[in-house]
């Protein structure tokens, strides 16, 4: 959060993007716990692209967030979620996502 106060929702327009070239990443996921503990994970041989996206908010508030592009999904479980959120199969297309707060991507 680069603002002060936030209502719980609202909608955001993308002010600037950034691609952060990188061909490695660690993704990291806060976990439920009274204490900082972080699930974190990486994927061998995926072809992923990452940005740094500016957010404006309808009340002005601004937020830098994580984008990530999973630019190849063919070898991904057909039970994974994203894929029945957005009603596709592996290899249908890139699944793409912003990182939740508290949750974050390493890359070198």
């Amino acid at each position: 959060m680069i603002s002060k106060s936030t209502p719980l929702l609202q909608n955001y327009t993308v002010v600037e993007s950034i691609e952060i070239s990188t061909g490695k990443l660690i993704a990291c996921h806060n976990e439920p716990y009274p204490y900082a503990v972080y699930y974190c994970h990486f994927q061998w041989g995926s072809v992923n692209k990452v940005f740094k996206v500016s957010l404006r908010g309808d009340n002005g508030d601004q937020v830098d967030a994580a984008f990530l592009c999973h630019m190849d999904t063919s070898t991904w479980s057909a039970s994974h979620i994203g894929f029945r959120l957005l009603g596709l199969k592996p290899g249908d297309s890139e699944i793409c996502h912003f990182f939740p707060a508290y949750d974050m991507v390493v890359v070198p």
